[in-house]
């Protein structure tokens, strides 16, 4: 017995040194003290162990028997992707190589998260910054592989792991891909929804089925720095983010507190996966601006620097004219050539005007854009 309470003193108080390390990790320089050397060392060191624990989680690829392996039918579902074939496995839910592509990057994807004990959670995926991560976890879900798992590593304000049929973080599909960590996609926030992994080995990832949703934000699990610098992830902890949570914060919140390597009963349990896809409509094409002439246009015209983008990139007036910039966006110089010339430069907006006294064509560029650029005709 008396090992029983120390056992749970020392979780109690790993727990809250977890607790306070990654709060102060996530945490921004007005609300939140900077971190100490010691407490943002504890903090990565334990977050990794969390998501990291097993080091035998992803098993090598289970061989393909010398018979014919029948193909996979993945369960359909009211929206059809792909006629592309599943990866060939071997019973139960064993895969022998990653799923071929299925997913379109170009189209939104969310999933939604039904629980037994009741309340569901909706994940928004990022097909283009990790698609083979994204097809991965549609292609599992749509084959029900994440049907009846459970959430087996939960620690309490912190994050929740699950994805593994076995329950105990030693599960895996049978098959490991690498890692797809994006600088735009990071563990910034609550909700954050991201692949565990045993770390780098041999030069290859080792991500399979487990995923966890943190619950405070764990820049530590990042794979860039926050000034953008890739992580070297063979010696450093690196997760791809593939999603976010975009309703349902609550019920994710409410998933039981687990150890796996004490808890009598299995976790919080995943009834189901729903994948809906839609297909994004395409961005309109905006109509040409109409030159106008010489002799239809006003004696001052307008130019707005938006975008990276003179609009429009012809303007014509009578000697005598102004024409005046309004920088709406971002750091630029404008700058006239030929006979009148001009230099200015405005940061995030302002506006600058030159008066045309003489006929004749000018042009007028961008400094630090070279791409900018533009022609006043005067006569």
């Amino acid at each position: 017995m008396l090992a029983g309470i120390r056992h749970t003193t020392i979780l109690v108080l790993w727990f809250v040194l977890v607790a306070l390390a990654l709060a102060a990790c996530g945490g921004t320089p007005d609300s939140t003290p900077a971190p100490t050397p010691d407490t943002e060392v504890k903090a990565q060191a334990m977050a990794k162990a969390m998501v990291e624990a097993t080091a035998q989680a992803v098993p090598t690829a289970t061989p393909v028997p010398s018979t014919p392996t029948p193909t996979h039918t993945p369960t359909p579902t009211a929206t059809p992707t792909s006629t592309a074939i599943g990866p060939v496995h071997t019973s139960p839910k064993q895969y022998a190589a990653p799923p071929e592509m299925m997913i379109d990057p170009d189209r939104s994807y969310t999933a939604t998260f039904q629980m037994h004990k009741g309340g569901e959670f909706t994940i928004e995926l990022y097909p283009k910054e990790a698609p083979v991560t994204v097809n991965n976890f549609v292609f599992l879900a749509r084959d029900g592989y994440y049907d009846d798992t459970t959430f087996h590593r939960v620690v309490e304000g912190i994050l929740a792991q699950g994805g593994d049929p076995k329950g105990t973080g030693r599960g895996g599909p049978g098959y490991k891909f690498d890692n797809e960590v994006s600088p735009l996609r990071r563990h910034d926030t609550p909700g954050s929804v991201s692949m565990a992994n045993a770390g780098v080995r041999g030069g290859k990832g080792t991500n399979g089925s487990q995923f966890f949703i943190t619950l405070i934000p764990i820049p530590s699990l990042d794979g860039h720095y926050v000034d953008g610098r890739a992580k070297d992830c063979a010696v450093k902890s690196c997760h791809t983010v593939f999603g976010r949570v975009i309703s349902g914060m609550d019920v994710v919140n409410g998933i039981s507190p687990r150890d796996p390597s004490t808890a009598p009963e299995p976790g919080d349990v995943i009834k189901t996966i729903t994948i809906v896809e839609v297909m994004v409509a395409p961005t309109p094409t905006p109509t040409a601006t109409p030159t106008s002439t010489a002799t239809s246009v006003p004696s001052t015209a307008s130019v707005t620097v938006k975008n990276y983008a003179f609009v429009p990139t012809m303007v014509t007036v009578k000697v005598g004219g102004t024409v005046t910039w309004n920088f709406a966006q971002g750091t630029h110089t404008a700058t006239g050539t030929s006979s009148e010339s001009w230099d200015s430069e405005y940061k995030d907006s302002g506006s600058f005007s030159h008066t045309f006294n003489s006929a004749g064509t000018f042009a007028y560029v961008c400094n630090l854009h070279a791409s900018m650029t533009g022609t006043v005709i005067v006569d």
